[in-house]
């Protein structure tokens, strides 16, 4: 699922302005109760992996953790050579508060394949 939002990123917006616009209109989940929970469409992992990447010198492990920070930024189409600061500011801008049942539905497969940044979530 996260495939399709990073290579649909306007669908994603417009489905989170929807879902916003809902939760401001009631505040409200499906069981009649208030669960909301912080979404970033730019995910918090890239700080991390971005952190890895440039702080390791180039051998095995260096190339492994670059390529990693390599393929998760283009697949979620953050410019691979952004410094850290302005990788916080775009994924701190990223964050909109949704209904925790719609935030997991975004994040369905997320969990189900353990992708990074997804240890500790529920």
């Amino acid at each position: 699922m996260a495939h399709f939002w990073a290579e649909h990123p306007r669908e994603l917006a417009q489905l989170l302005e929807r879902v916003q616009a809902r939760v401001n209109a009631n505040g409200r989940s499906s069981d009649g109760t208030n669960h909301p929970e912080v979404h970033h469409a730019a995910p918090r992992c890239l700080i991390s992996l971005h952190e890895r990447a440039n702080g390791i010198s180039l051998d095995g492990e260096g190339i492994q953790a670059w390529l990693e920070w390599e393929w998760e930024a283009m697949r979620w189409r953050v410019p691979v050579e952004i410094s850290r600061d302005e990788l916080e500011v775009l994924v701190e801008r990223s964050t909109v508060v949704l209904e925790r049942e719609k935030h997991r539905l975004i994040h369905e497969g997320d969990w189900r394949r353990g992708e990074p940044g997804a240890a500790g979530r529920p």
